[in-house]
């Protein structure tokens, strides 16, 4: 089998690329790693650079290991900044370093892409040798795979990774009929704030809220950054994005993407970004001009909710962090990410701390359902 390193998702074609990416995770097509390529929202203004390893049998591309060479730890949504300054108190070099992830997207789904008629542990093993042999000769400090899969947890495990398990909130479809059959398994409490909240939105009779699907989104992509913007300029934030990423997303992915946008009269005051993939829905980015109280929660949590029920999608994750996704209906779910670092008294104490990340991780998903829900028989 051929290896080989590229260090731009440009050298592949699109269709051979998709063919390996299953339905259900958008955020690895080529179109949506072109966008961040060509609009230059990763490269030397952010500090990703494309490593990606690909494998080929004798006729076809059958294996693809999205990789980066980061030389910080922004948009990983993995947080390593601790180990970064440990690293640099030892008189040691953490970054660059390797890490397998879709920029700015904290969302789980594979980084191996596989294809079926292929042997999955084997070229799985083949990939992540040539990148550990590539990783040594351009001595990156460490490779780390993140919001990876169970799949991928098994073969790396055994590779000498280390799983660190972490926890977002998810909405989980309970094969409701509509809204308000979801609404009846919540608790009282959290079940009376939604219908507040919501009662709330409705009072406001110059509000109107727009669903748009497919080619209808393409007009707003300029919008949509302007609010993305207005997000990053409230949270003293990095535009990683740029307008032409945004372009190109609309134009290019639009069959993924769910926009619901808010107005005041003919005035857009507020929007929030999906993506569909199969039976799951992602919730990406949020933007509002004017602060509405309660808006956030329509249009976030709510309106995706609905869509999903309607349309028999399994599952919604929502983003990262946001403890107050748990009186919306939403419960804590593992996230997981291995960690393959070089071996010294450091890495053990890192080792250590994950231990104990992932006990308050196993607490917390274990306790979440019983926080949310009404017990049952």
């Amino acid at each position: 089998m051929k290896l080989q390193v590229h260090n731009s998702v440009l050298d592949f074609k699109s269709s051979d690329w998709n063919s390996l990416v299953p339905n259900n995770f958008p955020f690895a097509k080529h179109e949506f790693l072109v966008a961040l390529e060509e609009s230059k929202s990763i490269g030397k203004r952010t500090g990703w650079y494309p490593f990606i390893i690909s494998a080929h049998d004798s006729k076809n591309l059958v294996g693809i290991f999205i990789l980066f060479v980061k030389t910080n730890s922004y948009g990983e949504y993995i947080f390593d900044w601790a180990w970064a300054d440990a690293w640099k108190k030892t008189g040691q070099e953490y970054y660059p370093k390797l890490t397998s992830a879709i920029p700015f997207t904290p969302a789980t789904g594979p980084k191996f892409l596989i294809s079926p008629d292929a042997d999955y542990q084997v070229t799985c093993q083949l990939l992540i040798a040539e990148a550990l042999k590539e990783q040594s000769q351009n001595e990156l400090s460490s490779m780390h795979i993140l919001f990876s899969t169970p799949s991928e947890n098994k073969v790396l495990i055994k590779q000498g990774f280390k799983l660190r398990k972490t926890f977002q909130f998810h909405w989980q479809n309970n094969n409701y009929s509509n809204f308000d059959d979801f609404l009846a398994e919540l608790k009282q409490k959290k079940r009376q704030k939604i219908r507040r909240e919501r009662k709330e939105i409705v009072k406001l009779q110059s509000l109107s809220i727009k669903e748009l699907t497919g080619k209808e989104v393409q007009p707003f992509a300029k919008n949509f950054y302007q609010l993305y913007l207005a997000t990053i300029d409230k949270k003293w934030s990095a535009d990683y994005l740029t307008e032409e990423f945004f372009q190109l997303l609309f134009e290019k992915m639009n069959e993924n993407l769910l926009l619901y946008l808010a107005f005041d009269n003919d005035k857009l005051v507020a929007g929030t970004l999906n993506v569909i993939g199969g039976n799951k829905l992602f919730g990406r980015y949020w933007g509002a001009f004017d602060e509405i109280q309660n808006l956030h929660f329509e249009l976030c949590y709510y309106r995706p909710i609905e869509y999903a029920i309607k349309h028999k999608i399994d599952l919604f994750e929502a983003g990262a962090q946001g403890e107050h996704k748990i009186q919306r209906g939403f419960i804590p779910a593992y996230t997981y990410s291995l960690h393959k670092l070089p071996e010294s008294k450091l890495s053990e104490l890192i080792h250590d701390s994950i231990n104990r990340e992932s006990e308050q991780a196993d607490r917390l998903v274990k306790e979440g359902r019983e926080m949310v829900f009404k017990k049952t028989n």
